[in-house]
C-alpha cells in the first residue's frame, strides 16, 4: 500500500515553476514592510539564496530544456513530425524563463538593494549597524570618562598619600584600561546568516557619481585620456552624419572635410 501511495506523490516542480513560486514569495516580503527582527532577517538571507540560484539556473538555461533537446535528437533520426511538440515545449519553456529573469532580478533587488531600491536586508543590516555604531560610541565614552576620574583619582592620591586614596587610585586605572581596550577594539560590523546559507550577508559600499553641471565637470576631466577620445569619436560620428547627409564639400562646418568615395559594387 506504502508503494502504491508513492507513486501518486506529485512530480518535483521543475526550475520555472520554482522561479514563478519565487517571485510570488518575493512579493509577500516587500510588501509587508521593513524587517522586525533577527529571526526575519536570517530567513531572509536564505530566501536570497534561493532566488540567485533559481536565476543562475534560468540564465544557463533550464534544465528541463535538455530533455527536450535529448528527445529532438532522437526524433530526428526517426519520424521529423513527433518534432513539433517538443519544439513548441522548448519556445515555451524559452519564454517563461525570459519573462522570468527579469522578475528574479528585481526580486533580489528588492531584497539585497540597489540605487533604486533600499532592500530589506540592507534596509535592517543598516540599522543593526547603526546600533552597533552606538553601540561603539558609548564604550569610547565611558572609556574617556573612567580616564578622567582615574587621572583625579590619581591626583588626590598623590596629595593626600593615603593608603585607600592609592588602592581607590589603582582600581580607577585599572578599571580605564578595561573599558579603553573594550574601546579600541574595531566596532564589529552588522550581518546576516542563515541557516541554510553558505555565507553571512553584510552591506557592502557601491560609489557612484551624478553629474549635476556638466560645464565645470567637463572642465576637470578635459585632459583625461578617456574624455579626450570620447570625445573625438562624438566629434567623428556627427561629422560622418553630416557628410552622408549633406553629400557637399561646401557645407563642412569649422574644422571638418567631406570626402566622397566611390566603389564599384
Amino acid at each position: 500500500m506504502n508503494d502504491m501511495l508513492g507513486h501518486n506523490r506529485p512530480p518535483e516542480p521543475t526550475a520555472l515553476e520554482r522561479a514563478e513560486s519565487l517571485v510570488v514569495a518575493c512579493d509577500g516580503w516587500t510588501t509587508k514592510g521593513p524587517l522586525q527582527n533577527e529571526d526575519e532577517a536570517r530567513e531572509l538571507t536564505e530566501f536570497l539564496v534561493q532566488v540567485r540560484k533559481s536565476r543562475d539556473v534560468l540564465r544557463a538555461g533550464v534544465p528541463e530544456r535538455q530533455q527536450h533537446l535529448d528527445a529532438l535528437a532522437a526524433i530526428r533520426a526517426t519520424v521529423a513530425h513527433l518534432m513539433e511538440p517538443h519544439e513548441q515545449a522548448l519556445e515555451q519553456i524559452g519564454a517563461r524563463s525570459a519573462a522570468l529573469l527579469p522578475r528574479l532580478d528585481l526580486a533580489i533587488e528588492r531584497i539585497a538593494g540597489s540605487k533604486r531600491v533600499p532592500g530589506l536586508l540592507a534596509d535592517w543590516i543598516k540599522r543593526k549597524d547603526a546600533a552597533l555604531k552606538a553601540e561603539a560610541d558609548a564604550k569610547r565614552k565611558a572609556a574617556e570618562e573612567a580616564e578622567r576620574i582615574a587621572e583625579h583619582a590619581q591626583d588626590r592620591a598623590g596629595i593626600s598619600g593615603t593608603i585607600d586614596d592609592a588602592i581607590t587610585a589603582r582600581e580607577a586605572v585599572e578599571a580605564a584600561a578595561e573599558l579603553r581596550d573594550a574601546a579600541g577594539r574595531a566596532p564589529a560590523r552588522a550581518q546576516v546568516k542563515g541557516d541554510l546559507a553558505l555565507k553571512a550577508v553584510s552591506l557592502r559600499e557601491y560609489w557612484s557619481a551624478e553629474v549635476v553641471d556638466w560645464k565645470a565637470a567637463g572642465r576637470h576631466y578635459k585632459g583625461e585620456a578617456r574624455v579626450i577620445n570620447g570625445f573625438r569619436k562624438a566629434v567623428q560620428m556627427c561629422a560622418d552624419d553630416d557628410a552622408r547627409r549633406l553629400k557637399d564639400p561646401a557645407l563642412a562646418p569649422p574644422g571638418v572635410r567631406f570626402h566622397k568615395r566611390e566603389q564599384a559594387q
